[in-house]
C-alpha cells in the first residue's frame, strides 16, 4: 500500500487549512478631505448675459461720432445699444461666492485685446455703479496693483499691454456675499485721443474671465 504519499499529502493539506485558519485581517479606513470649495457665480445686469455684451460707440457719452475714438460706453445687450445694462441703480454684474470659504475673485483675458480696445472695471456701491452709472470712471485708472482690489471711486485699465495677467478685483468676499462690478467701454488711440482715429470699424471681442484661482 502506498501510505506515505498519501499521509504526506494529508499533512500538506492540514498545514494549508491551519494557515487560513489561523490567517487574520486588519482593515484601515483612508480619507481625501477637502476643506474648502471656492466657487462663484456672475448675475448680469439687464438684459446682458455671457454673450451679450457689448460696447458700441454710439452708446459712449464722449464722442460717439463713428470715428473710432471713444469713452465711457456702459454695457449695451447689443450692438445697436438698445437696452445699457448698466445705471446708477444696476450693476453691470454681481459677483455670488457660492464656495465654503472666503474668497478673493480675480480677472484677466483669456487673450490679448486688440490695440486702442480698453476696458474699465470697478465696484459698484451695492445699489448700482455711481452717478450715469460711470461712478468710477477714470480717465487712467488709478489701481495698477494687481493686489489691490477695485473701488466704488478707483478702476482698473484692462489693454492690450496687460489683458492677460490676473489681477485683484475683490478681496475676500465671504460665503454667500455678493459684490457689484461696473464697467465702462473705451475706443481709444495711444495718445488718448489727441490723434485721429486709431480702432478700425466691426467687431472687436475679448474673452473676459474671472477666477478664484490666481490668489
Amino acid at each position: 500500500m502506498r501510505t506515505k504519499p498519501v499521509i504526506g499529502i494529508m499533512a500538506f493539506a492540514l498545514v494549508c487549512l491551519s494557515f487560513f485558519a489561523y490567517a487574520n485581517q486588519a482593515t484601515t479606513t483612508m480619507t481625501w478631505y477637502v476643506p474648502s470649495v471656492k466657487s462663484h457665480s456672475i448675475a448680469y445686469g439687464g438684459t446682458c448675459s455671457s454673450t451679450a455684451f457689448f460696447f458700441p460707440e454710439s452708446a459712449a457719452t464722449l464722442d460717439n461720432d463713428g470715428d473710432g475714438n471713444a469713452s465711457q460706453i456702459l454695457p449695451q445687450n447689443d450692438r445697436d445699444a438698445t437696452v445699457a445694462c448698466q445705471s446708477d441703480a444696476v450693476a453691470g454684474m454681481t459677483i455670488t461666492n457660492n464656495g465654503t470659504t472666503t474668497t478673493n475673485i480675480d480677472a484677466n483675458f483669456a487673450a490679448a485685446m486688440d490695440a486702442n480696445v480698453w476696458l474699465k472695471v470697478w465696484k459698484g456701491d451695492d445699489s448700482g455703479c455711481g452717478t450715469d452709472g460711470l461712478g468710477g470712471w477714470e480717465l487712467i485708472c488709478s489701481v495698477s496693483s494687481t493686489t489691490d482690489p477695485v473701488t466704488t471711486s478707483a478702476c482698473k485699465d484692462f489693454n492690450a499691454g496687460n489683458a492677460t495677467a490676473g489681477t485683484r478685483l475683490i478681496t475676500s468676499l465671504e460665503m454667500n456675499d455678493t459684490n457689484q462690478l461696473c464697467f465702462s467701454g473705451e475706443l481709444r488711440d495711444a495718445y488718448l485721443h489727441q490723434f485721429p482715429a486709431r480702432v478700425a470699424a466691426g467687431d472687436h471681442n475679448a474673452t473676459w474671465q474671472t477666477s478664484t484661482d490666481f490668489s
